[in-house]
């Protein structure tokens, strides 16, 4: 399916006797698929990707296993939904909104990288690769599930609220504050500590029923 072939559409069913029973139009819709082309490509780079244009808002991106995309400087990125297998790496002040019916799906063995903002806008967050925050100026970490989460770089790393990750590991240049008496981090598997962690007024609950891993508490 192509997006030319957008438009209204009838199913139509004929019997064996040759009557035809008609359904009522069906709009199509059909959003573009940009895939990244480029081993390590520049987001704003229209040869990056297999359209030979930059992705907009109503867009849908792919970026596969083994390729990366670099968002660079101040880019204001956007897309529909993003699919995710390789690398993403949004860097400086730059953002990547999504559309509010779009999903952001990470899969095992991919990387999320954020040195500021994370994504921000998608309808549904299915993260199940590694998420890392790396900024040496102050970041939030989302109210998400990020599945293995790296935190290092010098800014200071705080909660907006409820954090999950299925293995958390702060690296030695890293600080994590959970200040507020509602901030909550969820671990699912293990808890790596190598750097500083300002435990405060917040909760660490360890989700899955077992035994789990904490090193440097």
């Amino acid at each position: 399916i192509n997006v030319a072939d957008a438009g209204n559409y009838q199913c139509i069913v004929t019997g064996s006797c040759g009557n035809a029973a008609y359904s009522g139009a069906v709009a199509l819709t059909v959003f573009n698929t940009y895939e990244l082309v480029s081993a390590s490509g520049d987001w704003n780079n229209p040869s990056s990707w297999s359209t030979g244009t930059v992705p907009t808002g109503s867009d849908t991106v792919f970026i596969p296993s083994g390729k990366s995309v670099n968002l660079t400087g101040n880019t204001a990125a956007s897309c529909k939904s993003l699919t995710l297998k390789g690398t993403i790496n949004i860097t400086g002040n730059s953002t990547l909104t999504g559309n509010p019916s779009g999903i952001l799906k990470t899969f095992s063995g991919a990387n999320l990288q954020v040195e500021k903002y994370f994504p921000s806008g998608f309808d549904v967050y299915d993260v199940s690769g590694t998420t890392e925050f790396y900024g040496n100026t102050s970041q939030t970490i989302p109210q998400r599930f990020l599945g293995d989460l790296i935190l290092s770089g010098t800014g200071l790393k705080a909660l907006e609220g409820t954090m999950s990750a299925q293995n958390l590991t702060i690296e030695s240049d890293a600080t994590l504050d959970i200040a507020d008496d509602a901030n909550l981090i969820q671990i699912f598997e293990s808890w790596t500590n190598n750097g500083t962690f300002e435990g405060r007024n917040g909760t660490v609950e360890f989700q899955r029923v077992g035994e789990h891993f904490v090193g440097g508490i």
